[in-house]
């Protein structure tokens, strides 16, 4: 079985088509998109939005579904934590330790 060597996408994973170098063409779509994404921008909405909601002094600013992988632990971590937002410290405080 073949896989992509950046994602390792099965080459049965449909319509996959792979360049010379064993690159996948999801992966190329993938670097297309993000490579003219504006960083800063999506940083300053979601600043935006967390200080609306901490602006409404409730009793959590946020809702994170956080599954304890990669992705919600990044956005505790470096979202959450740094702008002190109220959230509910159950697996996120053990797990990242907050």
């Amino acid at each position: 079985m073949r896989r992509c060597t950046k994602c390792i996408l099965p080459d049965h994973f449909p319509n996959i088509k792979f360049d010379s170098n064993g690159v996948c063409n999801y992966c190329h779509e993938w670097d297309i998109k993000w490579s003219t994404f504006d960083y800063a921008k999506a940083e300053r909405e979601l600043v935006t939005i967390f200080d609306s909601a901490k602006a409404k002094k409730r009793r959590y600013d946020c809702l994170i579904p956080y599954s304890g992988v990669r992705d919600s632990s990044y956005v505790v971590y470096f979202w959450v934590v740094p702008k002190q937002c109220r959230f509910e410290k159950s697996v996120a405080y053990e797990v990242l330790g907050l």
